[in-house]
């Protein structure tokens, strides 16, 4: 699973940027392109634009994100008896 995750996570720009490119490659084609070629097209291009965008936007973004401490804590109540 860890080798997965090695070229950097497209997930969120192949959800943002599916269906704008999508319809791009439609309106640019008038709707001639077949199904295949519309779907092979538009999977080259959101994976293109999803690793940019994973790479130029996110990655950057996620380093601003406030880091947690590697050990929280520990929550157990406290066992001694409390002063009335």
């Amino acid at each position: 699973m860890r080798a997965t995750g090695r070229f950097g996570d497209p997930s969120y720009g192949l959800y943002i940027f599916a269906f704008p490119i999508q319809q791009t490659l439609i309106w640019l084609n008038h709707g001639r392109l077949g199904w295949m070629p519309l779907f092979l097209l538009t999977l080259l291009a959101c994976f293109a634009a999803a690793f940019a965008s994973w790479h130029l936007v996110e990655k950057r973004a996620l380093r601003l994100k406030p880091r947690r401490p590697r050990s929280a804590p520990s929550r157990e109540p406290d066992l001694a008896p409390s002063a009335l």
